[in-house]
């Protein structure tokens, strides 16, 4: 009788652990979004121009460089620049 109690036990402390795992796996992109975003001063998505879109109002401008093709083929979602220039 007590190695069937013994056997519940671990049971239930199993079951437990895998709630928490399949807790923690849903919850962890929540947090990791909130904690991206704490403090964020701006966001450029190389999406055709140089506006700030984290809602912060940091726009660019820019001076000396072309849009061009990413590294995956998308059109207009990177810069060229034509010289060095301290950014």
């Amino acid at each position: 009788m007590n190695n069937n109690m013994e056997h519940r036990k671990q049971g239930f402390n199993e079951k437990s652990i895998v709630t928490i795992i399949f807790a923690i796996a849903l919850l962890l992109p929540i947090l990791a979004t909130a904690e991206l975003n704490d403090g964020l001063a701006a966001y450029y998505p190389f999406n055709g121009n140089a506006n700030d879109v984290s809602g912060n109002g940091n726009n660019c401008a820019i001076h000396e460089a072309t849009l061009t093709t990413d590294r995956f083929g998308n059109a207009n979602s990177a810069y060229r620049f034509e010289q060095c220039v301290q950014i």
